[in-house]
């Protein structure tokens, strides 16, 4: 109970979180599972299906796009705190990247 205690404590000083209710934490903590990626790992690809968010807890994530001919193009470089994913635009068109964990997290 310890972990799920601290997911929620995180997940409450989260900006986006920070006004929900105790009980409304704890009922997003059930289904945020959390986990960890080792570096060079491609997180998800802009062909998978769904939305999907992710809060970046400790480390660097590089966004980047392909180009025809196989480039990659980085888009930005995301650290701990940062919010990404893909979800649903408003916009006729919506600009996608493949997430890769870039640097392990630093230890002091």
């Amino acid at each position: 109970m310890g972990w799920d205690r601290a997911k929620q404590g995180y997940l409450s000083e989260v900006d986006i979180f920070r006004d929900l209710s105790p009980e409304e934490v704890e009922a997003l903590g059930r289904r945020a599972p959390m986990r960890t990626v080792p570096v060079g790992t491609v997180i998800y690809a802009p062909d998978d299906a769904g939305e999907i968010l992710f809060i970046l807890k400790v480390g660097r994530v590089r966004l980047y796009r392909l180009s025809p001919d196989g480039k990659a193009f980085t888009m930005a470089i995301v650290e701990a705190g940062a919010i990404f994913g893909r979800w649903r635009c408003s916009a006729r068109r919506c600009a996608t990247a493949t997430p890769r964990r870039s640097r392990p997290a630093c230890s002091a």
